[in-house]
């Protein structure tokens, strides 16, 4: 062991110690500070021999150019220590230090505890600095879950998401003119083709019965797999209608109904029943009018010639029921008092299915029509058909234009 000229005194002061260091070198300055972990004091006052106003761990230099500082019994064993290797003498306080023994076994206890504490603390370090080593791997791992993730979410995203877009009904028949490739699991996956789902929202169909309508441009389609459309969307309060279509099969499959939120159904079928030919609202007149259009008739008595003479050969408009009669249908206004007769055969075949389908569910219709120009007469033997006093038919009618709900279709 070297010898110092460096001195040690140490006093007790409650339950730390005061340590006082004389006749040290820069060097012994330096590896006690360093050492023993000692920070200076800024406050503290060189007359204070007795060191009341230092903390642990805090010095100061005296006048005399002493070291003195305040400390635990923790640090009397890295004093000890210090004698041992520096070679210093202990002036007072020799009994306060631990002996070699004591000394050596503190600084291993201490020592393992250190080195198990660094372990634990470089196991907790993050990846990225642990070396290059651990980067790559910690970088390879969470690489592999964001892949899994974005998988997992596309999947996710194929199987909820609505892959179908609004069309309107001519274009869903293209798409039956449309040859659909089927694709493997990487093209759905990747790009998946959605050419053939179809989305058709209906917010007032022209013309509604059952599960029958007019669509705009006048395509008559029929939803099997409803029942009852009209009565499911009044009960919904009008709510609009999203029918969902899959064209991939060469048929227009429904994949859904929806009124408003509420699902009707989600299978069966959109069927293409034909095209009705609509057309505006033609000029309807009052009667009194000079111009030349459909005069509004509301009254008139088949018995008084002078309450319908006015009208013959005349285009006349009218709100009235249709009835089926054989081979015609009968127009009856103001509650069956007078009625209008045309031929069956003389109304385009679709627009007839449209007046069928009034005539079955009694609901009314505006008829632009042309009369005859004779009246037919009162009573008529030879065809008692046609005559006005039995069955109130003031004459036979040609008929131009036929308004059911909002469908105005052109006859002419």
């Amino acid at each position: 062991m070297a010898s110092s000229r460096m001195w040690v005194s140490i006093f007790r002061s409650g339950e730390n110690f005061q340590v006082r260091v004389g006749s040290y070198s820069s060097r012994e300055e330096k590896v006690i500070r360093n050492r023993l972990n000692l920070d200076p004091a800024m406050s503290a006052l060189e007359r204070m021999d007795s060191y009341e106003d230092l903390r642990a761990d805090d010095y100061f230099t005296a006048g005399e150019g002493e070291l003195c500082f305040s400390c635990e019994e923790g640090r009397l064993v890295l004093l000890s220590e210090l004698a041992n290797e520096l070679g210093f003498s202990v002036k007072d306080g020799q009994g306060f230090l631990p002996d070699q023994d004591n000394v050596q076994t503190t600084l291993v206890r201490e020592g393992s505890f250190g080195d198990e504490i660094a372990h634990i603390v470089e196991e907790n370090l993050p990846f990225y600095r642990r070396g290059y080593q651990a980067l790559l791997k910690g970088l390879a791992i969470r690489l592999c879950v964001l892949i899994v993730l974005l998988i997992a979410g596309r999947l996710f995203f194929l199987a909820k998401s609505d892959h179908f877009t609004v069309r309107s009904f001519p274009a869903i028949l293209h798409t039956l003119e449309i040859e659909y490739l089927p694709q493997n699991l990487l093209e759905r996956f990747w790009k998946p083709a959605y050419s053939h789902r179809s989305l058709i929202t209906l917010k007032h169909p022209l013309y509604i019965r059952g599960n029958k309508l007019i669509l705009d441009g006048g395509y008559f389609v029929q939803l099997e797999g409803v029942q009852n459309l009209k009565a499911s969307i009044e009960k919904r309060g009008d709510a609009p209608v999203s029918i969902r279509v899959d064209s991939r099969e060469g048929k227009m499959r429904i994949a859904s109904v929806h009124v408003g939120e509420d699902l009707l159904t989600h299978k069966g079928e959109l069927k293409y029943l034909s095209r009705i030919p609509l057309s505006p609202l033609p000029l309807r007149l009052d009667p009194t009018s000079e111009r030349v259009g459909y005069k509004k008739v509301s009254s008139a008595d088949p018995k008084q010639e002078e309450s319908f003479s006015w009208m013959l050969g005349k285009t006349i408009s009218m709100i009235c029921h249709v009835e089926s009669d054989g081979d015609r249908f009968l127009a009856s206004g103001a509650d069956g008092e007078f009625k209008f007769a045309f031929v069956k055969d003389d109304i385009k075949e679709n627009i007839r299915e449209i007046i069928e389908m009034v005539v079955a569910s009694g609901e009314r219709a505006i008829l632009d029509i042309r009369l005859e120009s004779k009246a037919y007469p009162l009573r008529n033997r030879r065809n008692p058909r046609n005559q006005r006093r039995d069955l109130n038919i003031i004459t036979g009618a040609s008929l131009h234009f036929a308004q059911v709900q909002s469908a105005v279709m052109k006859n002419l």
